[in-house]
């Protein structure tokens, strides 16, 4: 019977922590939206729907990190295939795509600002 190796129980918390990262950074920009935005308008339509995509994304990472974990102490699972991947395939990916959003909203409020500045 062969030892659990700790480093990769260490790498899957710290995969989960840099996903978890990505999603507040979403949040505080679906917060912002909520709360800076005109009662009714398309921003503030959109920060709610953040909020729900980033609840989502929340949920998904932890059961991720749920089913990693399993894997990693699981030393049959283990010890049979030694090729199994403990990575998560599509999470580089979706935390890409969350700070896309972030980057869009912000260059599109900025430039918005810019041609059509706010009157005072």
């Amino acid at each position: 019977m062969e030892n659990l190796d700790p480093k990769a129980v260490f790498a899957n918390e710290r995969t989960l922590l840099h996903y978890a990262e990505k999603g507040m950074y979403v949040a505080a920009v679906a917060v912002t939206m909520l709360h800076q935005s005109d009662k009714g308008s398309k921003w503030q339509a959109f920060g709610g729907l953040l909020v729900v995509i980033t609840a989502a994304y929340y949920v998904w990472i932890l059961a991720a990190y749920f089913q990693r974990l399993a894997e990693i102490t699981g030393r049959s699972k283990v010890a049979k295939n030694r090729e199994a991947r403990l990575d998560w395939e599509t999470g580089p990916w979706l935390a890409t795509g969350m700070v896309c959003v972030i980057l869009v909203y912000t260059l599109s409020k900025g430039f918005s600002n810019l041609i059509f500045p706010p009157e005072s």
